[in-house]
């Protein structure tokens, strides 16, 4: 006989999504398929981290603040779910790092295409990477410090920031924050034309700001900056019933969106533990909302990487695909016409369909009663 009310036979939602999360990650891991359509499936998991955060973790928060703990059919409270819920996704982003440089970053070189970091410039890279800071990228820097007559910014969700702390001898700790966004109006991935050994070489946009960042607080000492992402709660309740003006209210939603509760910080891999202890006080967050990441942070940046190199060689791309009509629909000018002959056999199905549905409806009511 079975009981429904057995918490065995339950797999946790949240959990269950970050399996199937897993499942796309195998993608990444499948050698037959091109590197730049492996490349895409890493940015499908980096985007589907995200929206998991804005829309899952955001909702078992409230439930948290809300002090609510009821337990799910797995038998796990909001708590205890937020906390294997961090104990899954530490795990996972250290394997999709890993792989990312040890496999994917491989591939590309065997290919040509080669990314490379601040550590690898040589003196020509630096004096080209200047003057585009210079030209491009510096009059839309916009960098805000917090002292005791400035508050804390406002991070926008999933913007790429680096944090920097300024040596001031007045402050109490000898130091204060700023932070830069990185501006999303330019590319994240910048050519260099230096290195004739590959087809392709590119440094990130971040990196370049971080050469450069003392440009930005002239006559000050910069003791350190480190590239740091927020995702912030996406989930909004609305009661629909309640709502005079629905539009209006959805509006609303949406603008308060952008002060919704911080849900993860990603920050680069051995970054200074005063930064990080700054970040996590004025965004709220307690340690298992860190993750240090071994790499870029927002690996979506990938999606872009075909259409920068404007490469079309079917060997590092999947054959497009192009839309088909239908042989019944050659030369026709009533498009109905032909499905009018095949009408009775949808409606059958259709029946067919609604028949097993309201069985299995029937069953599950007998099963819920024996609990």
């Amino acid at each position: 006989m079975l009981f429904l009310n057995n918490q065995k036979l339950f797999i946790n939602r949240e959990l269950s999504w970050l399996q199937f999360n897993e499942r796309v990650f195998e993608e990444v891991q499948d050698l037959s398929l091109p590197i730049f359509e492996r490349l895409k499936y890493q940015a499908i998991v980096s985007s589907n981290l995200d929206e998991f955060f804005m829309v899952r973790v955001a909702s078992l928060k409230d439930q948290v603040n809300a002090g609510i703990n009821k337990v799910d059919p797995s038998g796990m409270n909001p708590q205890k779910q937020l906390s294997k819920i961090a104990e899954k996704v530490h795990e996972m982003v250290s394997e999709h790092y890993a792989y990312y440089k040890k496999a994917l970053d491989e591939d590309l070189k065997k290919h040509k295409y080669h990314m490379i970091t601040k550590e690898d410039l040589d003196d020509d890279d630096m004096e080209s990477l200047e003057h585009f800071f210079d030209e491009s990228i510096y009059p839309v820097l916009t960098p805000m410090a917090v002292d005791s007559s400035r508050p804390f910014p406002l991070i926008a969700n999933k913007s790429l920031n680096i944090g920097v702390l300024i040596e001031e001898p007045t402050d109490d700790d000898g130091m204060y924050f700023a932070t830069v966004q990185v501006p999303s109006i330019l590319p994240r991935m910048i050519r260099l034309k230096t290195h004739k050994e590959f087809k392709y070489t590119y440094i990130l946009l971040e990196d370049v700001i971080e050469l450069f960042i003392h440009r930005l607080f002239y006559g000050k000492t910069v003791i350190l900056s480190h590239p740091y992402r927020i995702t912030r709660s996406g989930d909004f309740n609305l009661r629909e019933e309640d709502a005079d003006d629905l539009l209006r209210e959805i509006e609303k939603s949406l603008k308060l969106r952008k002060w919704g509760e911080v849900t993860r910080l990603e920050i680069q891999e051995g970054s200074d533990q005063r930064l990080i202890d700054l970040l996590m006080k004025e965004l709220h967050i307690k340690k298992q909302d860190v993750y240090e990441i071994n790499g870029p942070l927002d690996l979506t940046f990938l999606f872009k990487v075909p259409q920068l190199v404007k490469m079309k060689s079917e060997k590092l791309l999947d054959k497009p695909h192009y839309p088909q009509i239908p042989t019944d629909l050659y030369e026709v000018e009533d498009i109905l016409k032909p499905s009018k002959k095949k009408t009775s056999y949808c409606i059958i199905h259709l029946i067919v369909l609604n028949l097993l549905l309201t069985l299995f409806e029937k069953h599950l009511r007998i099963l819920t009663s024996w609990q």
